[in-house]
């Protein structure tokens, strides 16, 4: 922006003086570039969602991402902050066949972790058909991308579990 001297434009005690008005235009300047960092900090925070509705099945007792017929995850990737902390949830409706079928969350890229059944939801033969939900907070990760995978598995060698309407959302926290 350029400015016009005039009468008091140059005297620099002047609160509309050039020198002020400069002064002024650096300053907001400052706070478009604060606003443009925090607007990306804000875009980092946002939760991250996944679903995949697609009917799937799983005969094998260790975990997989990928049911029998090809349906998969689903999968949710963000950016871990600093802090290290994001909480997972993630929801699944199922039927299983005998024994229980698990359905856990594996961690992937900057961070790595393996499903867990200390972190699955678990529907045994008895249950029926029915939705199940879980959720987890996890601290201690290093800061980066890092994706959350859903994956299953069956306790009984040969049981089928049937999973469908699956979705992940994963939330890190400042």
């Amino acid at each position: 922006m350029v400015y016009t001297p005039v009468g008091w434009a140059n005297d620099t005690t002047h609160p509309l003086s050039q020198a002020n008005m400069k002064t002024l235009d650096a300053g907001i300047v400052g706070v478009d570039a604060d606003l443009a960092t925090l607007d990306g900090l804000v875009a980092s925070l946002r939760p991250v969602a996944a679903t995949n509705t697609t009917t799937g099945t799983r005969t094998n007792t260790a975990y997989g991402p990928t049911l029998n017929d090809s349906a998969s995850g689903p999968s949710a990737s963000v950016t871990v902050p600093a802090s290290g902390v994001v909480t997972v949830h993630m929801q699944a409706r199922c039927s299983v066949d005998a024994g229980s079928g698990y359905a856990s969350f594996a961690v992937g890229g900057e961070n790595t972790q393996s499903a867990s059944d200390s972190r699955a939801i678990r529907v045994s033969a008895a249950s029926g058909d029915v939705r199940y939900g879980i959720t987890h907070l996890l601290t201690g990760l290093s800061a980066g991308q890092t994706t959350f995978t859903i994956n299953y598995r069956n306790t009984n060698t040969g049981a089928v579990s049937t999973w469908l309407d699956r979705h992940i959302v994963v939330v890190p926290h400042p």
